[in-house]
């Protein structure tokens, strides 16, 4: 009779550990899901943000000269890995759209504002086109 007791008591203890370590396997499958949601986070903020500074960047340009229309970079200054570009266009004497795209750890955010300016050369904001790419 004690022979089937240790059976049984070896059987428990299996099913005891075996439930611990499935518990265990969620629990960090779950830590590492939370985990890459953090990161992915991070970098769309990171993009946005980048996204941002290339539309700061293009209002100095223009207060420095109404004019200048085209591509620009944003240098130095962004968290590591994340890179900045925008385009001024022209669209009449005093209207000019800002498109800029940010891109960190992959993701990729663009903005499009368009700004009205008076003849002081203060920019009036307009209107806000905001899009992920990825």
């Amino acid at each position: 009779m004690r022979r089937n007791n240790r059976g049984s008591i070896i059987l428990l203890t299996l099913l005891a550990v075996s439930i611990s370590g499935l518990l265990a396997t969620v629990s960090l499958e779950r830590t590492i899901h939370d985990y890459r949601l953090a990161q992915i986070s991070v970098a769309n903020e990171q993009a946005f943000q980048a996204a941002e500074a290339g539309v700061i960047d293009a209002i100095v340009r223009l207060r420095v000269d109404w004019d200048q229309c085209g591509a620009g970079t944003v240098p130095g200054s962004l968290p590591a890995q994340a890179i900045t570009s925008y385009t001024i266009t022209c669209d009449a004497w005093y209207q000019r759209t800002i498109t800029s795209t940010g891109q960190s750890h992959g993701r990729v955010r663009s903005i499009e504002r368009i700004y009205i300016f008076d003849p002081t050369g203060a920019p009036v904001f307009y209107r806000l086109v905001l899009w992920r790419e990825n």
